[in-house]
């Protein structure tokens, strides 16, 4: 499990990943990326700032569906870490559910 603060994939959590499966490849093959954000996320409070690059936030933090959508397109899109299924998830906080936002 790899927590980020915001939940969303940046460069530097792809680096994370890249150096987390090098150590997992020792473990054996198959590799699992899972975007897991719930509807309850603190977030919200920093939903104006930028991306580490600058950019405005694709996507507005009161959006669970379209963050997990864009961070797994983000982490799908990257040379590294190779050979991964990524998918998203989306935890109910209230109702209890948990919907996929973006399959393997």
């Amino acid at each position: 499990m790899l927590h980020t603060v915001g939940g969303r994939a940046t460069p530097h959590t792809i680096e994370e990943l890249v150096m987390l499966r090098e150590v997992g490849q020792a473990v054996g093959p198959g590799w699992q990326i899972v975007v897991l954000q719930h509807t309850q996320r603190g977030n919200t409070l920093i939903q104006d700032r930028r991306d580490p690059g600058g950019q405005p936030r694709p996507h507005a933090a009161d959006d669970p569906p379209a963050v997990v959508t864009h961070d797994t397109a983000v982490l799908r899109a990257a040379p590294q870490p190779t050979g991964a299924a990524v998918s998203g998830l989306v935890y109910d906080v209230t109702t209890g559910p948990v919907e996929t936002a973006a399959k393997p």
